[in-house]
């Protein structure tokens, strides 16, 4: 039996895969069945313009023509022609040759040496760009950002959307960012757990030791300033100077006491007083 008939016949299993073809349209096909002079006259107008040219030129399939396109860069320089393979499939994209004119899929440039020189030819359309040339007269680069690893291969947008970290930041405003004091995080009313016994006596002993330090303070102060003071300490002392010289009466026995001994006095009656 021969081998062709152990095949399964498909229209889609036909279609055979590589590289550079995503799959061989019946339009590549029918493409490439003509004739030299009739695919000459079919990209008369792309060939005139390869030959002056200064940078790459491809089909676009998102603007549906043929445009120049920038010279891939890297950091700042320009990727050597050596290495353009490998910089456009770490990326997963391509361009793509001028047969894309007429095919539904893309169909992506290869890359061949002659006299030790990088090209892109296609004798479909005559694609024929030296890589060398256009890395010295390419007027136009940029910086690809490609796609992810895990997508197919795409072809390469003659206008590149822009790098996270080369987009143009806004002007800077300093009134738009002013310095200012952050506000302070609301406290919680209630702790979440309550303090304990040691906690408190902690507290309570330092307080008064505070206390105690501005009363001995301010008592130095007031006695080495002139005039009334004004701090706490010297105040209490000095309401406690002047307690000492006002009386309470009693109602009892209406006699005069001093505030610190009206408590310890002992009341005799008018009476007593009168008989005595």
């Amino acid at each position: 039996m021969p081998h062709s008939d152990c095949l399964p016949y498909h229209p889609y299993s036909a279609l055979r895969r590589s590289s550079r073809f995503l799959t061989i349209t019946p339009e590549l096909r029918e493409l490439q069945s003509k004739s030299f002079l009739t695919r000459r006259h079919m990209f008369a107008d792309p060939l005139e313009r390869q030959t002056s040219c200064n940078d790459l030129l491809f089909y676009d399939r998102d603007r549906e023509k043929i445009v120049s396109f920038p010279y891939p860069m890297h950091n700042g320089q320009l990727i050597f022609p050596s290495g353009l393979k490998k910089y456009c499939e770490s990326r997963r994209m391509m361009w793509e040759c001028w047969c894309g004119m007429y095919t539904s899929t893309p169909v992506f440039i290869q890359f061949c040496t002659k006299s030790k020189m990088i090209w892109a030819h296609c004798r479909t359309c005559g694609l024929d760009v030296c890589f060398h040339e256009k890395y010295h007269s390419s007027t136009i680069h940029t910086s690809y950002q490609g796609y992810p690893k895990e997508c197919r291969q795409m072809p390469m947008p003659s206008i590149s959307p822009p790098i996270r970290r080369d987009m143009d930041m806004p002007e800077y405003e300093p009134e738009d960012y002013r310095l200012r004091t952050p506000s302070p995080l609301p406290r919680l009313l209630v702790s979440s757990s309550p303090p304990s016994a040691s906690s408190l006596l902690r507290r309570f002993q330092s307080a008064s030791q505070r206390t105690s330090a501005n009363s001995s303070s301010g008592a130095r102060s007031s006695s080495s300033a002139a005039g009334p003071s004004r701090f706490q300490g010297a105040f209490e002392e000095n309401s406690e100077d002047v307690s000492e010289d006002v009386n309470e009466i009693c109602r009892r026995c209406e006699g005069a006491y001093s505030i610190r001994t009206f408590d310890t006095h002992v009341c005799i009656p008018k009476g007593r007083h009168a008989r005595s």
